[in-house]
């Protein structure tokens, strides 16, 4: 019988040429990350939806999103990990998070497949995150990579306390640096143009109402005489 790490093994295998990118050993997941165990149905059942559920709406760039799925799964005391941060609370992962908005203007999360732990309250989650720069920082690339995270509900309310994200990043391609470089230096040389030609109808604009003011008091004038 095939074990749910090697169907993820295998999805995992399936998607690698597409992305153009190596991934996380896969293998490296406890043969224990499987769909059943000594939980109630129930409780995995949970778990597993609120696992996939929440990525997609705490990954992205909408406060509105983001705040009310911290406030709904994590507990306040919640740890959370990646490759650049380390928070220890609620509140800093959500100053952490809403600061994705300043960097990328879109991103976009697939779910890939949850699994539940079969003693433990822990979900190893598999997606694929696609996240846009802002064309004024990162020339409109965009970052596309896999992340295994791994969500524990251990909290008396059945909240995160643990969130471990683990990265594994696809690389660049020249064309589409070159690309999207093009994109950048053309939006902005388009926005300098509609900037320039606004100053010029302002300042036209100005000088045919003084023109017109002074034909008025030249008018005015020869009236008095």
């Amino acid at each position: 019988m095939t074990s749910n790490v090697e169907i993820l093994a295998t999805s995992t295998q399936k998607l690698q040429n597409p992305l153009r990118t190596s991934y996380l050993s896969i293998t490296r997941l406890s043969n224990n990350y499987r769909m059943a165990g000594s939980m109630s149905e129930y409780a995995i059942a949970a778990h597993l939806s609120a696992a996939r559920t929440l990525m997609p709406l705490v990954v992205s760039v909408d406060v509105n999103k983001q705040v009310p799925a911290l406030e709904k799964y994590y507990a306040p005391d919640v740890i959370f990990t990646d490759p650049l941060v380390y928070c220890t609370s609620r509140a800093q992962m959500q100053a952490i998070i809403a600061t994705m908005k300043f960097f990328f203007r879109s991103i976009e999360t697939n779910v890939v497949n949850v699994y539940h732990a079969e003693n433990d309250p822990e979900v190893m989650l598999d997606a694929i995150v696609t996240a846009n720069f802002h064309y004024f920082i990162g020339l409109g690339l965009h970052i596309r990579m896999r992340v295994l995270a791994k969500i524990v509900f251990n909290h008396p309310d059945g909240l995160i306390t643990l969130h471990q994200d683990m990265w594994s990043f696809r690389t660049w391609t020249v064309a589409e640096v070159c690309w999207n470089g093009f994109k950048t230096v053309f939006t902005w040389v388009t926005l300098g143009l509609l900037w320039i030609l606004r100053v010029y109808k302002a300042e036209k604009m100005k000088e045919e109402h003084q023109n017109r003011e002074g034909k008025d008091d030249h008018k005015a004038q020869g009236k008095v005489a």
